[in-house]
């Protein structure tokens, strides 16, 4: 599903973050593969503080993907139309982030 995501030109600039049981030496894969981060999904048994990182997490990559979209735009560079679940078929349940 990543490799799909990062190669549609309405959805590469999406970022990914993957949760998964694979051991954290596979992110440096991941990260070539286009995610954003990884999140191991034992750390969701930490109480609290699984959750709070995971949460915290999100808010970087955001605040990080924020942060190339302007660089994007400073540049000149365009975004793709936004997309809508009715214009697409093979991901119907997403949106693309209008720039």
């Amino acid at each position: 599903m990543l490799y799909a995501l990062k190669r549609d030109a309405r959805t590469e600039q999406i970022p990914v973050i993957v949760v998964s049981h694979l051991p954290p030496a596979n992110f440096a894969n991941l990260k070539v593969a286009g995610a954003a981060e990884y999140f191991h999904k034992l750390r969701f048994l930490e109480d609290d503080e699984g959750e709070a990182a995971f949460l915290g997490m999100i808010n970087r990559v955001l605040r990080e993907s924020r942060g190339a979209e302007r660089g994007r735009k400073a540049d000149g560079a365009g975004c793709p139309s936004p997309m809508t679940a009715s214009q697409d078929r093979e991901f119907p349940l997403f949106s693309a982030q209008q720039c």
